[in-house]
């Protein structure tokens, strides 16, 4: 092919390398975007997960000593009050 036109000539020669580095530009940023995210995420889900484990352990400590307390009183009382 033979372009007569400066511009046409530019044109065709520039256009697919601007191309080029627009796509490899855009996949390179896609899959750097995309490992930051899954780093953020799972560092935000390990911080949940320690919250929410350290709140169940606190209402399982509560649920043991009420129900510690509960059994030493029924085991000093069951044999000196009647049963009615």
């Amino acid at each position: 092919m033979k372009f007569k036109k400066i511009r046409t000539k530019m044109l065709v020669l520039i256009l697919p390398v601007i191309v080029l580095a627009l796509a490899t530009l855009t996949a390179i940023s896609t899959f750097s975007c995309s490992s930051m995210l899954t780093k953020q995420i799972q560092e935000n889900m390990t911080t949940s997960l320690t919250a929410e484990s350290a709140a169940v352990t606190e209402c399982l400590d509560v649920v043991k000593s009420t129900a510690t307390t509960l059994s030493r009183t029924v085991g000093n009382t069951y044999q000196t009050l009647t049963l009615a």
